[in-house]
């Protein structure tokens, strides 16, 4: 999932310029898009945990992660942990 949003995010940063895409902001997108992505993760009969089987190629799966992403960029850009 993380590939997935590093990638959705290089997407989202080039499409908009009005979001800053210096290593720190694209950091903190990156961090706040994951923590805001429902996890997928389950328990197996011998107490390992898993990674649900999550199909990265689906229309709605990669809707997901781009309304996560744009929320991110918006929060981010509202408060920036730099001054530009």
């Amino acid at each position: 999932m993380e590939i997935e949003v590093k990638i959705m995010v290089d997407e989202v940063l080039e499409e908009k310029e009005d979001i800053c895409n210096c290593e720190q902001c694209k950091n903190d997108i990156i961090a706040l898009a994951l923590n805001n992505i429902k996890p997928r993760y389950a328990g197996s009969n011998n107490g390992r945990v898993v990674v649900d089987s999550v199909d990265l190629s689906s229309t709605q799966t990669k809707m997901d992660i781009y309304r996560v992403v744009l929320e991110a960029c918006e929060e981010v850009k509202s408060r920036p942990h730099h001054n530009r």
